[in-house]
């Protein structure tokens, strides 16, 4: 009870606070993570618009008497200020809230007192919707009994502060034998959402899912978005629970985990081991139990695991800005939450050149000169220089898995030229156990193509220019993290010779047309399939031999997706397309003139083992 006097402590929670013109979300959580947080949107009739947000300055500690505290706020252009967040409570669960900012923001005045009243909501500090879909004959989302208490997915959200809510209307997909590859993932998702696709969201889009047709992955996340409007990030996951089976942990506690991991990289969480985070000793959701403490510490793992995220993640996805962790929002691995406000983690694993390794990365025999709108595709390849062979997993070379990074700098005469690591439009992550490693013999290599083309920030290519491309790579041993580097690839993409040249550009610089390249081809994207056959046919004309770039990059792909089955789901029904073997072989014989003297020697021995395994 509080007496006339004493001044209330508002309650822990998630806080509306509104004017007239003005509402936001006002997180208190000085219990828990010792931040107060909040996201300010400008009302216009029954429409928002993203503006800001603010939070406590990092590393502050904050008292349950305080009413003024010391805030750093962001608007929705990624300008900075700081100012003066003043909480003054009417009772326990309300407040008149002043902000006075030291610099103008979007749509806020600098040194001049917002004033709004908050309302307390309820003891969450987000709430998300969870949309998802199920293929016939795979297990229903389990419960575990841990220590006297039921855990469930949505249980571990609500330990982090977040309410997990169901969305939309459970559909029921066809099995698959084969198992599902990227662009079936990725039209499943765009076809089967109930809620839109086309916005920036609090909304997660699942698929449970029987296996996919790479041996040992568990799950993905991916980028769904109507594609004619934008690619938005992070909105959905796949998990394959058919690959859980037999697991050490147990199925029902190792699918918890794996949903909750996917999810979490939808919130824009990475993995506690990656080369960035350093965090090999971390029991969090988004750490690999094979990663744990260097490696080979599977079930130390599990004994230690809680069913916990990491205090620095807890607080992302509590009080992040709004913007940065938002399904569609901010770019998946763009925000270096794990530094706020302690300086960074000293790595677990420390990172040592490993000398036995050679890194390299190789062009097209086409060599360092990209036509105007060519695909950038690249050989990456790994030798093992040393006396002894090394066990070592073949998804370590893609880039898509997190292992192997993709570091792209534009030369420039003047202003900013940074590295900016390239993103794929999906994330995988794999289990050991499953997965056979490969023996990388002394003297032997292994390689992979890398298609640069396009990722979640859209076309890595889309400015002519000089480039400077490198290749890192982490390999995980004991307690060591060693990092091979490879030498810079220098490219430069040629700047449009003719009108033709432009015009084919601006159709393949769309982004339904990037996603076609990037999956390799899709049923889905019929619009950018149709663009890129226009510009295939005009540009081969009546000649039999392909010799343009261009044209066997477009024919390659068609050919991959005609080789596939493909499940579509048009008005309210499910259409099976087999496979077109004869038609995709066809295309594939076009191409063999020159196909050695166009492609990089990965993407063509990767191009030449599909062939065989179409003619079989």
């Amino acid at each position: 009870m509080v007496s006339k006097n004493q001044t209330p402590n508002l309650k822990d929670g998630l806080y509306i606070a509104s004017n007239d013109q003005l509402k936001s979300d006002l997180r208190i959580d000085i219990k828990g993570t010792s931040i107060i947080s909040m996201d300010i949107f400008g009302i216009s009739g029954d429409n928002m618009a993203y503006m800001a947000s603010l939070r406590t300055n990092p590393g502050a500690i904050l008292s349950e008497s305080q009413k003024a505290f010391e805030v750093i706020c962001e608007d929705k252009d990624d300008k900075t200020t700081r100012g003066k967040l003043i909480l003054s409570p009417v009772s326990d669960i309300k407040a008149s809230v002043e902000l006075k900012l030291e610099d103008h923001l979007y749509g806020l005045p600098s040194n001049y007192p917002v004033l709004l009243t908050a309302q307390w909501q309820h003891s969450y500090f987000r709430r998300i919707g969870l949309e998802t879909e199920q293929e016939e004959n795979v297990m229903d989302i389990p419960s575990y009994e841990f220590e006297g208490k039921t855990v469930t997915v949505e249980s571990c959200f609500e330990s982090a502060g977040i309410k997990l809510i169901r969305a939309g209307e459970l559909d029921n997909i066809p099995a698959t034998i084969s198992g599902w590859d990227d662009a079936q993932l990725h039209a499943l998702m765009s076809q089967f959402a109930d809620e839109s696709l086309d916005r920036k969201d609090w909304l997660l889009h699942m698929l449970l899912l029987s296996k996919s047709k790479l041996t040992g992955l568990l799950g993905i996340m991916f980028d769904t978005g109507k594609l004619d409007l934008n690619n938005l990030p992070r909105q959905g996951v796949a998990i394959f629970l058919d690959e859980i089976k037999g697991h050490s942990a147990g199925i029902k506690r190792k699918s918890i985990q794996t949903i909750v991991h996917e999810l979490g990289h939808a919130l824009n969480l990475v993995h506690r081991f990656e080369r960035e985070v350093g965090r090999a000793d971390s029991v969090s959701f988004m750490n690999y139990d094979w990663r744990y403490l260097g490696g080979n510490n599977i079930n130390r793992y599990w004994k230690d695991f809680r069913f916990t995220f990491d205090e620095d993640e807890i607080k992302f996805i509590r009080h992040a800005p709004w913007s940065k962790i938002i399904p569609g929002g901010a770019e998946f691995h763009t925000i270096r939450y794990w530094y706020e406000g302690t300086g960074g983690y000293s790595p677990y694993a420390p990172e040592i050149p490993l000398k036995d390794l050679e890194l390299q990365l190789s062009p097209p025999p086409t060599g360092h000169l990209f036509g105007f709108g060519i695909p950038v595709f690249l050989s990456v390849n790994l030798i093992n220089k040393g006396s002894e062979s090394i066990n070592i997993p073949g998804f370590y070379l893609d880039p898509k898995t997190g292992f192997l990074e993709i570091l792209i700098r534009r030369q420039v005469i003047t202003g900013d030229s940074r590295f900016v690591k390239f993103k794929p439009v999906i994330s995988r992550c794999y289990d050991i156990g499953n997965y056979v490693k490969d023996i990388l013999a002394p003297g032997q290599s292994m390689s992979n193509n890398v298609n640069l083309t396009f990722g979640s920030s859209g076309f890595t290519f889309a400015e002519p220019g000089n480039y400077e491309i490198t290749a890192v790579l982490s390999i995980y041993s004991g307690n060591y993290n060693y990092v091979v580097k490879s030498e810079p690839l220098f490219i430069r993409i040629e700047y449009p010779k003719t009108r033709e040249e432009e015009l084919d550009a601006l159709k393949i610089f769309n982004k339904d047309v990037g996603y076609y390249l990037a999956l390799g081809g899709s049923d889905y994207l019929t619009d950018a399939e149709s663009k890129l056959e226009e510009v295939r046919v005009r540009r081969q004309g009546i000649a039999k031999i392909i010799t343009d770039p261009l044209v066997a990059y477009i024919t390659r792909c068609i050919a991959i997706n005609l080789a596939r089955d493909f499940i579509s789901y048009k008005e309210g029904r499910f259409h099976i397309r087999k496979a077109k073997a004869v038609k995709a072989v066809e295309l594939f014989g076009r191409l063999k003139a020159n196909e050695d003297k166009i492609f990089d020697k990965a993407t063509l021995s990767g191009t030449r083992r599909l062939v065989k395994t179409i003619e079989k």
